[in-house]
């Protein structure tokens, strides 16, 4: 009984430790997040939405698509990776273009966000958050 308890207890130990070098590590790595809001309406025409204040994809019927384009750049002294995770009630119909994005210092480099509506979407409004993840390279 003493022999399992001690193993268990190096295992706790063992992984307890992982779990803090890996926090500790993207802690460590990760120089910004930035939470970009989503919207889309489903419905039974097409409109578009210019606005810059987040990825408006305006209105497209079930089965359609919409893209917005943005620029990421990097300001920093070092190269970055950004990585993209889409969440939210429009997770599973957002794709980007390019994820794990690798840009040297002063770089730039333009992204397609894209949703595709599945044909039995019901009509209505959608949201969501692209979360970008800006990491050192």
């Amino acid at each position: 009984m003493k022999r399992n308890n001690a193993i268990l207890i190096i295992l706790i130990l063992v992984f307890g430790t992982i779990g803090i070098t890996l926090l500790l590590y993207n802690l460590v790595t990760t120089v910004e997040i930035r939470d970009l809001e989503m919207d889309l309406k489903v419905g039974n025409r097409i409109g578009f939405n210019v606005a810059s204040d987040k990825l408006w994809f305006g209105m497209t019927n079930p089965g359609g698509t919409a893209t917005r384009e943005i620029v990421i750049s990097n300001s920093n002294t070092f190269p970055i990776i950004v990585k993209f995770f889409p969440l939210g009630e429009m997770k599973n119909i957002v794709s980007v273009s390019e994820n794990n994005v690798v840009l040297e210092t002063s770089a730039e480099k333009t992204v397609s966000i894209t949703a595709s509506v599945p044909s039995d979407m019901p009509y209505g409004n959608y949201t969501g958050v692209m979360r970008v993840v800006f990491k050192k390279a």
